[in-house]
């Protein structure tokens, strides 16, 4: 059985509207509760999951069970200029490069630049 999240840290709407307004695709995860992150995040083709937190915030024992599970990024944020940041590094410590969809660069990796 799914259980639902209550209550939204209180810098999600703050988080989630900003990153919409800066051309960011944001899917308000929040809801689907089990512990999945707050936000899906994406922009250029890459993709982050990201659990808000409020000041002093901690994963729930879901949380900490997806997080620890999950084999794709997933970001901690308390504040929009860490969500920013945050999804800008991932990226670049992934890297990917934007405008080079992921499924490309695998096609190419395995197949090579016939």
């Amino acid at each position: 059985m799914s259980r639902f999240a209550a209550r939204t840290d209180s810098a999600h709407a703050e988080i989630r509207n900003t990153l919409r307004r800066l051309g960011f695709a944001v899917f308000d995860t929040a809801r689907l509760g089990n512990g999945y992150p707050d936000l899906h995040v994406s922009l250029g083709g890459f993709a982050v999951l990201v659990e808000v937190k409020s000041p002093g915030g901690r994963f729930t024992p879901a949380e900490a069970d997806f997080a620890q599970g999950w084999q794709g990024p997933l970001l901690i944020a308390r504040t929009v200029r860490e969500a920013v940041s945050g999804f800008y590094k991932l990226r670049r410590l992934s890297g990917y490069t934007p405008g080079d969809p992921l499924w490309y660069r695998v096609l190419l990796d395995k197949w090579g630049s016939q």
